[in-house]
């Protein structure tokens, strides 16, 4: 084993080393990004929820109305995601879709206070 080789190798294991830390710190970041969206998204949910029961108590809508309205989008979604899915034994790269947007549900009638 020559000079060259002795540095190969150390220059090997510092590039090894250097990926590792790279490595760790981007997991770090990654983690700390996506409890950062898991808490917005907790906080939002607990807004919605406080904004759907204000409008509720109000009388703009009931809460039959608000059931109905949430399971129609559930299903158009349900239905947009099955137009969307790739055939059995096919990628999603290899047939792209134009993909529609679900037609935006009627509201229910705003009653002035």
């Amino acid at each position: 084993m020559d000079i060259l080789d002795i540095l190969w190798n150390v220059f090997q294991d510092q590039s090894i080393g250097d990926l590792t830390a790279a490595q760790r710190k981007i997991l770090e970041r990654d983690g700390t990004f996506i409890r950062q969206l898991q808490e917005e998204n907790r906080e939002l949910r607990l807004h919605l929820s406080l904004l759907i029961r204000i409008l509720i108590e109000r009388g703009i809508f009931s809460a039959a109305d608000f059931s109905t309205l949430l399971q129609e989008t559930k299903t158009r979604l349900l239905e947009a995601k099955a137009k969307v899915a790739p055939p059995q034994g096919g990628s999603a790269a290899t047939t792209r879709k134009k993909i529609s947007r679900p037609a935006k549900p009627e509201l229910p009638v705003v009653k002035r206070l």
